[in-house]
């Protein structure tokens, strides 16, 4: 039939599939051979060149084939979505994510107003910490397919991982018009808006989002734990506490819990015995978190054991630069009566960033009001 009809691939084609079941594998690839000095970018042939390759174990020389078809624009594009995936969930091995990513490359400049090229690139470069221009590309795929929520979701994710709270909170905004039942998306908005002094909208995005917690208790703490930080800036403590206190329902051992709600409570003045407590523990739970040591020292202050403070403050001090916790430092030695170690700290902590109005009158006036 061949002989017949030398110019015709499809007759090839029939042979080498011929050949394969009948596993003269040899016979098949010299078929496929055939067809590619008719047809040389074929990709039907360069795909099964490349599964006989991969099967004699010739990766290098497999992989040139598999390139060849993604280059071409006929290969349709939910094909290549299946192979690159195949690709991404072994990424872990160096190997595959190299040429995982390379393949990636090669669909976004074959196909690049596809959502699947965009979303799968995206992730390639998220792997590979590159996440400015993973937005990008995410935002290209949620833009053109409004109904993948795991598109809109890692959009969300690299938004947050950015710090850009306004379009962390316009994205998680357009999410929950298009996916009104995933919390996730009720959670990041929340964050968003807390991020920016937005803090009754943030509270009123996470209550709605937990009404959608089902069965999963990490979530659940999440919400809490966030409501918590939004109440407490919207001033309605009780609501703050109660959250703060649902959430150490489902994990008594959970520190930034701890560290917030005793952290708020010290800056409050209120409950400072508790307040204590709940400070002790998360640093029994993680000692040497100079954040988490700042929080006792700083409560330890409220209730003027200074002595106690200081020791806590300044081991947190000598942790890093941290203008809050220098400015702390100098507040409890200013308390201990050692006005000039207060003020050079009082100004390490400006050196460090801080720039409130509170601060700077310290260190003009050398003194600590109240």
């Amino acid at each position: 039939m061949s002989a017949s009809n030398p110019l015709e691939p499809r007759f090839y084609s029939y042979l080498a599939d011929f050949y394969i079941e009948q596993n003269e594998l040899e016979k098949a690839r010299a078929m496929y051979d055939k067809i590619l000095v008719i047809e040389p970018n074929n990709p039907v042939v360069n795909l099964a060149l490349h599964d006989y390759y991969s099967g004699q174990g010739k990766m290098e020389e497999a992989f040139e084939y598999l390139k060849k078809a993604f280059e071409n624009p006929d290969l349709d594009v939910i094909t290549k979505e299946s192979i690159l995936i195949s690709f991404y969930k072994k990424a872990d091995i160096q190997a595959y994510h190299d040429n995982g990513y390379e393949l990636a490359k090669i669909m976004i400049k074959v196909h690049p107003g596809a959502p699947e090229a965009n979303s799968l690139y995206a992730d390639y470069l998220v792997m590979n910490k590159k996440f400015k221009e993973a937005a990008e590309y995410y935002g290209k795929a949620a833009a053109s397919e409004k109904g993948n929520y795991r598109t809109w979701e890692q959009l969300i994710k690299v938004d947050y991982e950015l710090s850009r709270y306004d379009s962390l909170e316009k994205h998680s905004a357009k999410a929950m018009e298009f996916f009104p039942s995933q919390p996730s998306v009720y959670f990041y908005n929340g964050l968003a808006n807390i991020q920016l002094k937005k803090y009754s909208k943030a509270a009123q995005a996470l209550k709605d989002g937990l009404e959608f917690v089902v069965d999963n208790k990490s979530q659940m703490l999440d919400f809490y734990s966030a409501l918590g930080d939004a109440y407490n800036y919207t001033k309605e403590y009780e609501k703050s506490d109660k959250a703060y206190e649902d959430a150490l329902k489902i994990d008594s051992d959970n520190t930034f819990v701890l560290n917030q709600y005793s952290y708020f409570l010290s800056l409050r003045k209120e409950n400072l015995e508790k307040a204590e407590k709940l400070s002790k523990k998360s640093n029994e739970l993680q000692p040497g978190n100079r954040k988490y040591m700042d929080t006792y020292g700083w409560i330890l202050f409220q209730e003027k054991k200074y002595a106690e403070a200081e020791e806590w403050l300044g081991n947190a001090s000598r942790m890093g630069k941290d203008a809050n916790i220098l400015e702390h430092y100098g507040d409890v030695l200013y308390k201990l009566n050692k006005v000039n170690e207060a003020v050079k700290q009082w100004e390490n902590a400006k050196a460090a960033g801080g720039s409130s109005e509170a601060l700077l009158k310290k260190i003009k006036e050398k003194k600590l009001d109240g």
